[in-house]
């Protein structure tokens, strides 16, 4: 799936290929699902975002793989996350199966 918009932890479960409660989003994902930069999301787990004079941070797990810092976001935990700082289009599970590549044809 080349970038892989989604990584589950289980491989059975839920609708094929879509997110389930439990799924675990790349930080790619959750920007191309509400139009920002992989570098704001990872600012809003780091840094957290400014809403209405508090701070509100993204929790995701920080993993160090190759050397590389990668987070690990949960479905549930980015809708709470939209929620808490005002956003009005939460994504779905639609959103992600739309980026989804076409399945192959070939048995």
């Amino acid at each position: 799936m080349g970038d892989s918009l989604l990584r589950n932890r289980h491989s059975r479960g839920g609708t094929r290929g879509g997110p389930t409660p439990d799924s675990v989003l790349t930080a790619r994902a959750c920007a191309d699902s509400i139009g920002f930069t992989p570098e704001w999301i990872r600012g809003a787990i780091t840094k957290g975002v400014a809403v209405r004079g508090r701070v509100v941070t993204l929790e995701a797990e920080a993993l160090t793989i190759n050397g590389r810092r990668v987070y690990r976001i949960h479905l549930a935990k980015f809708v709470e996350f939209l929620t808490s700082i005002g956003w009005k289009r939460l994504p779905t599970r639609t959103d992600y199966e739309r980026r989804r590549p076409p399945a192959s044809s070939h048995p």
